[in-house]
């Protein structure tokens, strides 16, 4: 007999003969000693007379049992040496276990109900019992009969799980049959307890039997009827004493522990019953998250009863998400394969096991030719990194995934041995398995192709840039030297103590359209610098008032001669001196306060000073036209301006200018503005809270000579002769001897051999420019101590620090005014001037204050017309000459100083709308 036939049968037997002997030697463990009552249980199982019925009918059950479990067993055979069974067996196998439980129940109930004839028990049930007497024997016996049942029917159950699980996974026609669970569960629960009752009440009628006979044999003896004895009187005839009822006591004790034992087993059971399914259930849980594919992952319903349906129920979500699982790895593998990058996952050793076609495509590799193989031999061997890790493939995996999961960029090969370069980011994730790395790879030749011509590209427009950087310093250079003699020879006319009236208008509107012009110059200059990122901050202390109200003076002229109002308040607390850089601010201020009086022709502007946020901040609010709303951001864009301007002029570089040196002094312009309402520039400015303000340099008037009667010498080094002329003109003028040089060369030597007290030398100049021969100067011992302060109209490409760096003592840009050379020479020599200060006061002129019926009155519509005509063309020129005339009309005197106002300061507006006024009256 094969060998685990022989285990099934012999755990069978044992149990179906165990049992039985068990329940029988504890139901006859009784007597009034220890020893009695384990004699009388020895006896229920060894005595011939006692126990050879039992032994006959538990034999015979058990042949019984061995002939109904062959095709059990004969399946079991086969099925664990793999040997091939027919549904017809497993079928049969199947009823058998479907049947055997009521069969042995029933053999059991025989056993124990025919085993009353085999005692003297016998006798009194067919003799001497009444009927209650015959029905209690009866009971008694069922009970425990049945009771039996359930120990051997639930622990047989447990013995033949692992077959009906078998039998189930093969798929058999007969299903288990069904057994509710709980009806089960009650029904044991309710006959151990019936059980207990019978045996407990057995117990206590001990105390009534002691007085007439003692418990012998399989069962418990019944008091014949005849013997009509009282309770009192057995207890007093049998003469027991208080020793005899504690021993008797003790025996009661051990059956009691006996039960209580044999409950546990029967809950144990019941326990195994549910825990067999549940074990089943976690067993194939754990192999469907693992992944496992060599056993199958449903669950085995072995039972048929309420927890079916739930195991059912399992297995079919179960079901549902494999198959969800492998549409899931279906759509990842046509992902993987169709992927346009090139993928690689690998193990913690480097060992590939996936390599999709764009891998295969990048580096020449088939699939099967590297699963397995080291994720290096992927990489070029001479890098740095793969040179470290060597052949230790699981340094370099760590190598290589120890930088975070951006792109970065590697060097390969390819099969064939040809170096390329790609981005990889790399990813890691656990499984059941270890830990996987996958690597997306892109090949980055056309980017690389691309990089390399957008470096180019940026060359070129580096190149570009500086070319026009260099156009614009020599556009600069250009303008300011024309411009330099413009307003140059103006200045020095201007000191002309013999000129007429009408000459120095004239010298001043030359000297204002210079300005003019030098502004504009100055507006591309800057954009132009901060384009190039060459603007930088230059803080001062100042007197935050004090500045605010000069402002307030500058424009406040201009506002009147518009009608409009110019408000100023101050939010306190504010502090009285602060440090930032007080000339840009004031390019800021100027350039919006200046926006918001072109654009305004009623009302007025109002500015707010205050502290925010521990910034310092301005806010500019005027009753203009308004901006449209979508063209806020556009207005901050260099050469833009706002459709509503109406051809007003300007180079659209104003806001531009002043958005980057906000944002540069570390603000952000805010614009709010409402059509035919008016708007609001905000912005705020870093800051640094100050003590006192920086000494100002003293106000002088204008130089009429050099103290002491001293003639200092000076050399003037300018390859354009009307640059040195004009230098020559100023110095000489007020007691300097001048000497002049063409380039540097001959500066080096005209220094040498006069020793002058100054030398006034231009940047560029052919033969050796400016640089070159301060360098010379100062690395000569006996000239390098005397000033040397450069000239140029290059205010773009070379600006002050760079030009001091380089051996200057001092810098004044083309074009220069008296005022600022004389104060260069003051500061940065022993030189000291005599003054002329000169007070002038402006009139303040307002349209407002003409009468216009007067003029209208005096004024032919043919003058009117001419003056309105170049108005419009801004002829200031020619309308002087018209109104030279009328000075003689004294109705006219101060139409003509209003006309002259209105021309000197461009103020085109207001000179329109007066004449504007004059038609309307006329």
């Amino acid at each position: 007999m094969n060998k685990c036939r022989k285990k099934l049968l012999r755990k069978t037997f044992s149990i179906t003969i165990f049992i039985p002997l068990l329940i029988i030697m504890i139901i006859s463990f009784d007597g009034i000693t220890l020893t009695d009552a384990l004699k009388n249980s020895i006896h229920s199982v060894l005595n011939i007379h006692f126990a050879f019925f039992s032994w006959i009918l538990i034999i015979t059950m058990n042949i019984i049992i061995f002939f109904i479990l062959k095709p059990v067993s004969s399946f079991w055979y086969k099925y664990k040496n793999n040997i091939e069974t027919t549904m017809v067996e497993k079928n049969r196998a199947m009823s058998v276990l479907n049947s055997i439980g009521k069969k042995i129940s029933i053999m059991n109930v025989i056993i124990f109900v025919s085993g009353i004839v085999t005692t003297s028990s016998f006798k009194y049930f067919y003799v001497y019992g009444d009927f209650l007497s015959r029905t209690y024997l009866f009971m008694d016996s069922l009970t425990t009969g049945l009771f039996t049942s359930i120990l051997i029917v639930m622990s047989l159950e447990n013995v033949f799980f692992p077959i009906k699980s078998a039998l189930m996974m093969n798929n058999t026609i007969i299903k288990p049959k069904y057994q509710s669970y709980y009806k089960r569960m009650n029904f044991t629960i309710l006959l151990l307890l019936t059980f207990l009752v019978f045996q407990v009440f057995a117990i206590t009628t001990k105390f009534y039997e002691i007085s007439s006979f003692r418990s012998s044999g399989l069962h418990r003896m019944i008091p014949s009827p005849e013997m009509n004895l009282s309770p009192e009187m057995m207890l007093s005839k049998s003469g027991r004493s208080y020793i005899e009822i504690t021993q008797l006591l003790n025996v009661f004790g051990i059956k009691i522990i006996m039960y209580f034992i044999l409950s546990i087993r029967i809950l144990f059971l019941l326990k195994k019953k549910i825990k067999n399914p549940l074990d089943i259930v976690e067993e194939r849980l754990e192999k469907l998250t693992s992944g496992s594919k060599t056993v199958t992952n449903e669950i085995a319903i072995v039972e048929n009863n309420e927890f079916s349906t739930i195991y059912a129920d399992i297995n079919k979500l179960i079901i549902r998400q494999r198959s969800e699982l492998e549409t899931s790895k279906q759509r990842l593998h046509t992902i993987i394969d169709s992927a346009a990058d090139a993928i690689v996952s690998f193990d913690n050793n480097g060992h590939i096991f996936i390599f999709n076609p764009a891998a295969e495509k990048l580096f020449g590799w088939h699939q099967k030719e590297v699963l397995g193989s080291p994720f290096s031999k992927l990489f070029d061997q001479n890098e740095d990194y793969c040179k470290k890790c060597g052949e230790d493939t699981a340094m370099f995996v760590q190598v290589v995934t120890a930088k975070d999961n951006k792109l970065h960029r590697y060097s390969g090969k390819t099969k064939e041995g040809k170096k390329i370069t790609f981005e990889s980011s790399f990813s890691q994730s656990s499984t059941p398995n270890g830990i996987i790395h996958t690597a997306i790879i892109r090949d980055i030749y056309k980017q690389l192709l691309f990089e390399e011509s957008l470096k180019n590209a940026k060359l070129s427009a580096e190149r570009a840039n500086g070319l026009k950087s260099e156009f614009l310093a020599n556009m600069s250079h250009e303008l300011r030297t024309p411009l330099n003699a413009v307003l140059g020879f103006t200045q020095l006319l201007n000191t002309d103590k013999n000129l007429t009236d009408s000459q120095v208008e004239k010298l001043n509107i030359i000297s204002r359209s210079g300005e003019h012009l030098l502004g504009l110059i100055n507006d591309i200059l800057d954009i132009s610098k901060i384009e190039a990122g060459k603007i930088e901050l230059h803080e001062s202390t100042f007197n935050l008032r004090e500045f605010t109200e000069d402002l307030k003076q500058m424009l406040d002229l201009k506002c009147k001669t518009k009608g409009l109002t110019l408000y100023v308040e101050y939010v306190d607390p504010l502090p009285k001196f602060v440090k930032s850089d007080l000339g840009k601010l004031r390019q800021i201020m100027i350039n919006i306060l200046g926006n918001a009086i072109k654009f305004t022709s009623e009302g007025g502007i109002a500015v707010v000073v205050g502290i925010e946020n521990d910034k310092l901040k301005f806010s500019v609010n005027d009753t203009g036209k308004g901006i449209p709303d979508d063209e806020i951001d556009s207005i901050l864009q260099p050469f833009t301006q706002s459709s509503i301007t109406d051809n007003e002029g300007g180079t659209g570089l104003g806001l531009a200018i002043t958005n980057s040196f906000i944002q540069m002094m570390g603000g952000q312009l805010e614009i709010e503005s409402k059509e035919d309402v008016g708007s609001t520039f905000s912005f705020s400015v870093d800051y640094e809270q100050a003590n006192e303000s920086e000494e100002v340099q003293e106000e002088f008037g204008t130089v009429l000579g050099i103290e002491d009667d001293r003639h200092p010498t000076v050399i003037i080094v300018d390859d354009k002769i009307n640059n040195r002329l004009i230098l020559k003109e100023m110095l000489e003028r007020v007691g300097f001897v001048t000497i002049e040089a063409e380039n540097g060369l001959e500066a080096l030597e005209r220094t040498k051999e006069f020793k002058p007290e100054i030398v006034f030398m231009d940047i560029k100049m052919p033969v050796m420019d400016g640089y070159e021969a301060v360098k010379l100067i100062k690395a000569d011992e006996s000239i390098k101590n005397i000033p040397v302060f450069a000239l140029t109209a290059s205010a773009f490409k070379h600006d002050e620090k760079s030009i001091l760096k380089s051996g200057f003592n001092g810098f004044i840009a083309k074009p220069f005014k008296l005022t600022s050379l004389f104060k260069l020479i003051h500061e940065k020599s022993d030189i000291n001037f005599i003054y002329e200060t000169v007070h002038s006061v402006k009139k303040e002129i307002s349209i407002d204050d003409l009468n216009i019926s007067q003029v209208s009155e005096a004024l032919t519509s043919e003058q009117i017309d001419q003056i309105d005509d170049l108005a419009l063309i801004n002829d200031f020129v020619g309308i002087k000459n018209i109104l030279e005339p009328l000075k003689e009309d004294s109705r006219l005197i101060d139409f003509v100083d209003t006309v002259i106002f209105l021309t000197d300061n461009f103020d085109d507006d207001n000179l329109l709308k007066l004449i504007q006024n004059i038609k309307d009256v006329g």
